[in-house]
């Protein structure tokens, strides 16, 4: 009868550090997924504040008027290609066999999210906003093009950050001329630009952070379960669930 509830207690001494195990040991990885998201989350919103607040007419025209006239009516298209490159670099580092966080198809479904979801928070600012361009022309605030681009530059670093930290941080040189040509070419002011790039960068953090529509089963940990067996002799029953 001793050796019986020996078993049954060593039994329950296991399952219950086990599952406390397993359970704390999922709060500190969520805890410190929270403080790293935060962290990377804290210079994007420092940008957007920047942004917000030099919005201001006093602050962001005679910056732009100087620009302008310094350049003396310069123009050119390339803000329109390049904001597209940091995407260009993914995929053609994924052909070459460079290792990556996930797989090409999490690597689109992860852009798209973030694609769609700051498009939507840019337009609709642009339309609550209708602030006028520096050429007169409609739909300012924010800069489409550049929180387009960074949202390209932050999947590209995310992806690649681990393995490849040249790569990864090439998508943000592209990004950034993205956000600079569409000042220079007197498309958007400097707080446009500042705002789309925090959006950006704020909305695939929390993407990849979030990490929506993605299959965790196989993430979990197996629930381990175990009693004791009593019939047939003294024993432990041991059961793994998938």
């Amino acid at each position: 009868m001793k050796s019986i509830f020996s078993v049954i207690f060593l039994g329950i001494i296991f399952f219950s550090t086990t599952c406390y195990s397993q359970s704390d040991s999922l709060r500190l990885e969520k805890k410190a997924a929270n403080k790293a998201f935060l962290k990377l989350a804290t210079l994007p919103t420092g940008i957007i504040v920047t942004g917000i607040i030099m919005d201001k007419g006093s602050i962001r025209k005679p910056i732009q008027y100087e620009l302008q006239n310094s350049l003396n009516g310069f123009r050119t298209y390339m803000d329109d290609y390049i904001q597209y490159a940091p995407i260009a670099e993914m995929y053609m580092a994924d052909l070459a066999g460079i290792k990556s966080k996930h797989n090409p198809w999490v690597q689109t479904k992860y852009l798209i999210i973030s694609e769609l979801i700051t498009g939507g928070v840019t337009h609709t600012l642009k339309r609550v906003m209708n602030r006028r361009r520096p050429d007169g022309t409609r739909y300012s605030f924010p800069s489409g093009h550049t929180s387009q681009s960074f949202v390209a530059a932050t999947v590209l670093y995310e992806e690649f950050k681990d393995t490849n930290k040249m790569l990864a941080y090439s998508g943000f040189l592209f990004s950034t001329a993205t956000g600079v040509l569409r000042v220079v070419n007197n498309k958007h002011w400097v707080s446009d630009v500042l705002t789309g790039a925090g959006i950006g960068i704020v909305v695939t953090e929390l993407v990849y952070h979030l990490r929506p529509f993605e299959n965790r089963r196989a993430n979990k940990p197996k629930k381990l379960v175990i009693l004791p067996k009593l019939s047939d002799g003294v024993g432990l029953y041991m059961s793994i669930k998938l």
